[in-house]
């Protein structure tokens, strides 16, 4: 498994600087945010949080809220993963609201990590915690600053 990593990887970074020189921006937030899973996987955590980032970044700039969806979810379990849970909510919580909105459903390949990273989650709030809530009703520029926070902090809510 870790060669399939291995060999994605290369071919991202060699696909990049391709992108670049066609101007496929879509193409270039696209692999950002699959060498920010690769990051993870191989347990380079900020790495993988600066991708999802740079990813971010570029896909609020192209008004693609389907990938921005998936990018805030992955934010969300690397905030969780760092025991914030709060942070993690909101992101997980303007996720799940925004997929509803752009009636835009979890890819299948996304909802193993999905379903253990808000689990995960879950454990580290209170059972009446009003995170979640406090998520699904954020501005996207809100969920976009909460996730680009410095980590250990949340954005000006």
């Amino acid at each position: 498994m870790l060669g399939d990593y291995i060999r994605a990887q290369t071919l991202y970074d060699e696909y990049l600087p391709l992108a670049e020189r066609l101007g496929d921006l879509a193409g270039t937030a696209i692999a950002w945010y699959n060498l920010g899973l690769i990051a993870r996987a191989k347990g380079e955590k900020d790495r993988a949080v600066t991708l999802f980032r740079d990813s971010l970044v570029l896909e609020r700039e192209l008004g693609n809220k389907r990938h921005l969806a998936h990018t805030l979810e992955a934010l969300a379990g690397l905030a969780a993963h760092e025991g914030q849970g709060e942070r993690a909510a909101h992101l997980f919580g303007f996720a799940r609201a925004l997929r509803s909105a752009i009636s835009a459903p979890m890819p299948p390949a996304n909802l193993a990590l999905y379903e253990a990273d808000s689990t995960f989650t879950r454990s580290l709030l209170l059972p009446d915690s009003p995170a979640w809530r406090i998520g699904e009703t954020l501005s996207l520029e809100a969920a976009i600053a909460e996730a680009l926070a410095p980590e250990g902090r949340t954005a000006d809510l």
